[in-house]
């Protein structure tokens, strides 16, 4: 198991491994977790969706 110090170091010395959230699945099920694990330094996940960021404030006056 790498510790965050080791990741952050190969991220500074350009050198880590970046996967996105679908690389990872596809790797999984191509050589299986362990091995996946091995692999990779840091899985990028996010979304945008207009949904996700909006929001409504409804005073009714009670």
């Amino acid at each position: 198991m790498r510790t965050v110090a080791e990741i952050n170091h190969k991220i500074r010395r350009q050198r880590a491994v970046v996967w996105t959230v679908e690389e990872l699945k596809q790797k999984v099920q191509d050589i299986g977790v362990t091995q996946a694990f091995k692999e990779v330094d840091v899985i990028c996940t996010g979304t945008f969706e207009p949904m996700e960021s909006s929001g409504a404030m409804i005073n009714l006056g009670h």
